[in-house]
């Protein structure tokens, strides 16, 4: 059985104060379904942008597998923080070089975002040829060098929808401490804390 819940331009953002009832219905095992502006919207490549979002988040929400919605969650979070950085060239690269690397500022104490504090060296899950990493690391993905962090640039689990409203506290830490780790191993941690309807 089905929910349809009616959204249209002016009450959209409404959906997220109520992502805990959606949450409640979901575990009674229906499904929900968008009906935006008189049209039902089942998927994200038919969908207008302001709602991209918002169906991904229904898409988690219908998910019934465990590990397949955290899998989600945490696929869309990476790609939500990926259009972040590099959508609004946060780092200022120019001639493959970060902002920080280019001003080499007095209290710089790495070379690379990627560089482990304690041994110095690139995280050897960096590609050097391709300069770009192999496997999708969350908490890499959400580091902020302290040269940003001095410009403004904060981000946190919180900023993103998916990770907000999907995930609990201990699975949110799991998200800051785990560096250089791969999708598999903090999906692992993920499913040892889950709390959700």
């Amino acid at each position: 059985m089905n929910k349809i819940i009616y959204y249209n331009k002016e009450n959209i953002n409404k959906f997220y104060k109520r992502i805990w009832i959606y949450k409640v219905i979901c575990a009674l095992r229906k499904k929900i379904i968008l009906n935006y502006c008189g049209k039902e919207y089942k998927s994200i490549k038919t969908c207008p942008k302001d709602i991209v979002e918002v169906l991904k988040c229904i898409e988690i929400l219908n998910e019934r597998n465990k590990k397949k919605r955290l899998e989600l969650v945490y696929d869309y979070t990476c790609e939500y923080l990926d259009n972040e950085f590099l959508g609004k060239n946060l780092c200022g690269f120019k001639n493959d070089m970060c902002a920080c690397n280019r001003h080499k500022p007095k209290d710089k104490r790495r070379s690379s975002c990627c560089e482990s504090g304690r041994t110095k060296t690139i995280c050897d899950k960096f590609d050097n040829k391709n300069k770009e990493c192999t496997i999708k690391s969350i908490s890499c993905k959400l580091f902020v060098c302290p040269y940003l962090r001095k410009k403004g640039v904060k981000l946190s689990v919180n900023n993103v929808p998916y990770s907000k409203h999907f995930l609990s506290l201990r699975q949110k830490a799991i998200c800051y401490t785990s560096f250089f780790k791969d999708k598999d191993y903090v999906i692992d941690k993920f499913t040892k804390f889950y709390k959700m309807p």
